[in-house]
């Protein structure tokens, strides 16, 4: 894996690292994201099951919206999968070394035309 992604995190706190993902898993992602989307969108308000919160607004523009869902990899195999994938590991492992928990996991959503507050 290059290294320029470390320099690049180092200088802008942040760092995007091409290619880590194949096509074909992106789009797998992509059907994920909108599975998490239409289960959140399928109450008619925002909601919490034990640690999974999904957070809906209404917009002024669009309607009910989803802003959020936290650890959707509770209830979302291919998400539970992602988020424990050993490439991500080895991306953060430079920075922070291999010992790490994770103590959140979300999903975010800014729909093309919202107003966002």
């Amino acid at each position: 894996m290059p290294q320029d992604y470390l320099q690049q995190y180092r200088e802008r706190g942040y760092a995007v690292v091409p290619g880590v993902f194949s096509a074909a898993e992106v789009a797998e992602l992509a059907r994920a994201f909108d599975r998490v989307r239409e289960a959140a969108l399928a109450h008619p308000r925002s909601w919490r099951d034990k640690n999974v919160l999904f957070r809906t607004a209404r917009d002024a523009r669009l309607g009910r919206i989803v802003r959020l869902v936290q650890w959707p990899s509770y209830f979302d195999a291919v998400l539970q999968r992602t988020r424990t994938d050993p490439r991500i590991g080895d991306i953060i492992a430079p920075l922070v070394g291999r010992d790490v928990k994770q103590i959140i996991n979300q999903m975010h959503w800014k729909p093309r035309g919202a107003v966002l507050r």
